[in-house]
């Protein structure tokens, strides 16, 4: 059984891909993992058709929180880590706007994966 960190981060990023049941339709399939430096979880992989209504950034938020309820470990995401596309970064409808202001985790800091990915693995702790 796996038990939540203490304190820990949540990562998602999507892809799309061809459905599994109609090959000539695209839907994104959504990562999302949680995690600290020991350890990462992957809470799920699960798969939507993105479109106007709702928009992407809420689809993400809705997806994410439902899995981090269903693995109890909201109260543990202190940080976010993501890509930085429109649906996670616009300011109108990002799924970490709507993360953060959803109330259900306490947020310390949130950096885009690019972020990270600019920065030797020496400087980060």
């Amino acid at each position: 059984m796996w038990i939540t960190p203490k304190l820990a981060s949540i990562h998602w990023d999507s892809k799309a891909m061809s459905s599994p049941l109609y090959q000539n339709e695209k839907e994104e399939h959504l990562s999302i993992l949680v995690g600290n430096a020991h350890e990462i979880k992957l809470l799920g992989v699960p798969s939507y058709k993105p479109g106007p209504d709702p928009k992407s950034g809420t689809i993400i938020l809705e997806l994410t929180v439902d899995l981090l309820h269903s693995w109890h470990c909201a109260d543990s995401i202190i940080n976010m880590v993501f890509d930085t596309t429109a649906s996670n970064t616009g300011h109108l409808s990002a799924a970490c706007i709507a993360i953060q202001q959803s109330s259900v985790c306490t947020l310390v800091v949130r950096m885009p994966a690019s972020y990270w990915g600019n920065h030797p693995n020496s400087t980060i702790q």
